[in-house]
């Protein structure tokens, strides 16, 4: 990828509506994905094919300095979401690596404010050779989740990006290495025969990666920025928004029914491992109708331990 240093950084805090997302922090970087991924929603929002657009390391430190000193007396644990608008180990090409370049500064910053932020990395990389290289310290303060699909779903919409069976190899080392590790299964597509698609794939890599403390599952979806998006022609595959058939709060959605079914399904064989589950940007409806119960919004969704929270 062509690497551009001319993003501005910032740390927002996201707060969705009228879905089920507890309040977290993203740390925005930069935007882009070497994956190109068709139903990508960055697409979207800035990501121009082929480029990483990415903020100098210096300014990237002040950014953090910043968030600190604003929050380091109120919040003493936060996890800071290194990969909503580009894939957390794009980067790994600089000296340093990105990822060694965050997880050295939050280690010293934690330090200096006496906090015990974290860092999620999100990723589809297998480029993890650096990665394994970060000391114990600076580890201690990453956690990794892979985002990952089924096989036979992979080859139709993420034909750019490394196989599943990869990444579940990268994350398996990265665990065996001392990381910890969390897998979003997102965005499950309900093409047919997806009940075996994605049962089978769950049970293997469940079975191999033993060390996995959670999975969090998402379906389909398109914001109303997407979909006009992909009017403007900025999606020149949109085959898969023939799963969406339905409006909600959030966008365009695949039908809560199916939804129902594909969700029973995966908290199944998930549950039946020991690991954790929760859903990704699900409406409260559905999470009550799975017997799931995520407290309410005044609480900051008390119950909810999904991807991006922090334990």
């Amino acid at each position: 990828m062509k690497l551009v240093f001319s993003y501005r950084p910032r740390v927002e805090e996201y707060r969705f509506s009228p879905v089920v997302c507890p309040p977290h922090y993203v740390l925005k970087w930069g935007v882009g994905c070497p994956h190109n991924c068709l139903y990508c929603y960055m697409r979207a929002y800035g990501r121009v094919p082929g480029v990483l657009k990415l903020a100098p390391y210096p300014e990237l430190r002040r950014c953090l300095e910043k968030f600190y000193r604003k929050c380091s007396s109120s919040l003493r644990e936060v996890m800071l979401n290194a990969g909503e608008l580009a894939d957390s180990l794009a980067a790994e090409s600089l000296d340093p690596p990105l990822s060694h370049f965050l997880a050295k500064t939050v280690h010293e910053l934690n330090v200096e404010y006496g906090v015990e932020y974290r860092l999620l990395f999100v990723t589809k990389s297998t480029v993890i050779e650096k990665l394994l290289k970060l000391n114990d310290r600076c580890r201690e303060v990453v956690v990794v989740s892979y985002s990952l699909n089924a096989p036979e779903v992979a080859r139709l919409y993420e034909r750019a990006a490394p196989s599943p069976q990869d990444r579940v190899c990268a994350l398996k080392s990265l665990a065996k290495r001392g990381f910890e590790v969390r897998v979003r299964l997102d965005p499950v597509i309900p093409v047919p025969g997806w009940e075996r698609y994605y049962g089978d794939f769950l049970h293997w890599f469940l079975s191999y990666v033993d060390e996995l403390k959670r999975v969090t599952v998402g379906t389909l979806r398109a914001t109303p920025r997407v979909v006009a998006a992909i009017r403007r022609g900025l999606y020149e595959d949109s085959s898969w928004m023939k799963y969406l058939r339905k409006w909600e709060g959030w966008g365009l959605v695949v039908d809560p029914e199916e939804r129902f079914r594909i969700y029973s399904l995966i908290i199944d064989i998930v549950r039946s491992y020991g690991v954790e589950y929760a859903l990704c940007k699900e409406t409260l409806d559905m999470w009550r109708r799975l017997g799931l119960y995520p407290g309410t919004r005044d609480s900051n969704w008390s119950n909810v331990r999904c991807n991006c929270t922090y334990s």
